[in-house]
């Protein structure tokens, strides 16, 4: 996998409601797998650039003593990313953990901190941080295509009950939000990976990607 020239990115997708969000990550411990190719400093096509470093190494630079929240969190993502966007001068910070099912490849990411200059007090205390997910295709000629998983294609799925997740609708636009647990996620993903289901991984927001 080394040996593949790729990089993963992230739209900056904090209100966009046409891909799926979760309260909960995608994945479940046990499928994990860290990536070292992600590792580097990229730039996008929308003149975006992306840090991507393991979430160990950015512990280790912190000489400081850890707070219990510092360490909650490294214990839950050490084996994960920490991604920072920038763009325009905003920074976006995520926590992205790669992980697998049989052979095919996702990535899920969860906002971690985000530039607020054009939010006010009040909208801040309104925005839920929550996760989303992609799939990864690596391509023979070293490019990736990264699909986010796409609200309408759930949508549709739950409307005719082929889909059996727990899930609310938030807001006046009503957008989707899953709200199972990581376990129920990860076998409801795995279910609809090895499905039939026509068009299961179209959708509106898709990157192909070169390394830098």
């Amino acid at each position: 996998m080394q040996s593949k020239k790729f990089l993963i990115i992230l739209l900056l997708v904090l209100f966009n409601s046409c891909i799926i969000k979760s309260i909960h990550p995608f994945y479940i411990s046990q499928a994990i797998t860290f990536e070292k190719s992600f590792i580097g400093v990229w730039n996008d096509t929308k003149n975006g650039k992306w840090e991507i470093t393991s979430l160990k190494s950015e512990f280790k630079k912190d000489k400081e003593p850890k707070s219990q929240e510092d360490l909650k969190i490294y214990n839950q993502y050490k084996n994960g990313y920490f991604i920072k966007y920038t763009e325009n001068n905003k920074e976006a910070s995520f926590i992205g953990i790669t992980f697998k099912i049989n052979k095919e490849l996702f990535i899920d990411f969860n906002l971690f901190e985000y530039n607020s200059e054009k939010l006010n007090s009040l909208a801040k205390l309104s925005v839920i941080e929550t996760h989303t997910l992609a799939k990864v295709d690596i391509q023979k000629n070293g490019t990736v295509n990264l699909k986010w998983l796409d609200e309408d294609v759930i949508t549709d799925l739950l409307e005719k009950e082929q889909l059996h997740l727990k899930y609310e609708k938030i807001g006046i636009q009503e957008n989707l939000i899953l709200t199972g647990s990581s376990d129920q996620l990860f076998k409801f993903l795995k279910k609809y990976s090895e499905s039939d289901i026509k068009d299961k991984w179209k959708t509106s927001n898709e990157c192909v990607l070169k390394k830098e």
